[in-house]
């Protein structure tokens, strides 16, 4: 395997030096520290509307055909919450609006799906990039009333320069989040081990749980800046 990557890069080296990239460069929109900082802002002022809009789709996504409204609604809640539109709430995921989405949505996922696991077959790297590139197509789908192939090229170019940012502003979120429970698990199991009271091992499993449902809601906070950076440049 080493020596097949190694070969790789060397193949990819010869064929930069010999055909350069004559391109502009593109201007970007996203940071990591901007991704950082404002996935924690915006988690923070949305987190009931997030979590209500979870709770609710998690209760309901064994009735058939709501299921797939409240299923579109959720990623229709990054889109609203990226315009900053006052009037979505947690409920508004039952909206039946996004149901006549139905189709469309799942053409798209099959495009996404079959694209991914094409690009997953050749040594997964691809798969990745294709990952991100069309990581918007949804959102554009609700948000702009697209056709699943627009959604998916419009996806494409607004993430054109910007795909690795966007990876290393996940990886950075999801480091430090990752940090925080490993350290407090080990703080709470130093302090059982210390007071000899397993009592407490109950709430080592509470602070874990809510320390979840926070790294899911900056998670969700992260998409939510994107889409709402990404989008402006889709209009531009």
């Amino acid at each position: 395997m080493f020596l097949l990557l190694l070969i790789g890069l060397v193949v990819a080296y010869i064929v930069y030096k010999k055909f350069p990239n004559t391109e502009e460069p593109v201007p970007t929109v996203l940071t990591v520290k901007n991704i950082f900082l404002n996935s924690f802002s915006i988690a923070n002022n949305n987190i009931k509307i997030i979590l209500g809009a979870s709770i609710f789709w998690a209760l309901t996504i064994w009735i058939p055909y709501i299921n797939v409204g409240t299923t579109i609604g959720m990623w229709a809640l990054v889109v609203g919450l990226s315009k900053k539109d006052t009037t979505f709430s947690a409920t508004s995921i039952f909206n039946p609006k996004y149901r006549k989405h139905m189709g469309e949505f799942f053409l798209l996922l099959g495009f996404i799906t079959l694209g991914m696991s094409m690009g997953y077959m050749f040594f997964i790297i691809p798969g990745l990039v294709i990952s991100f590139a069309w990581s918007q197509a949804i959102y554009l789908l609700i948000d702009k009333n697209l056709t699943p192939l627009q959604a998916i090229k419009e996806s494409n170019n607004i993430t054109y320069g910007e795909k690795m940012t966007i990876f290393l502003g996940y990886i950075s979120i999801m480091l430090v989040c990752g940090i925080v429970i490993g350290l407090t698990n080990m703080l709470l199991m130093g302090l059982i081990y210390s007071s000899g009271a397993i009592a407490l091992v109950f709430l080592v499993g509470a602070v874990n749980i809510c320390l979840s449902i926070i790294t899911f809601s900056i998670m969700v906070a992260s998409s939510i800046y994107i889409y709402g950076e990404l989008s402006d440049k889709s209009n531009d």
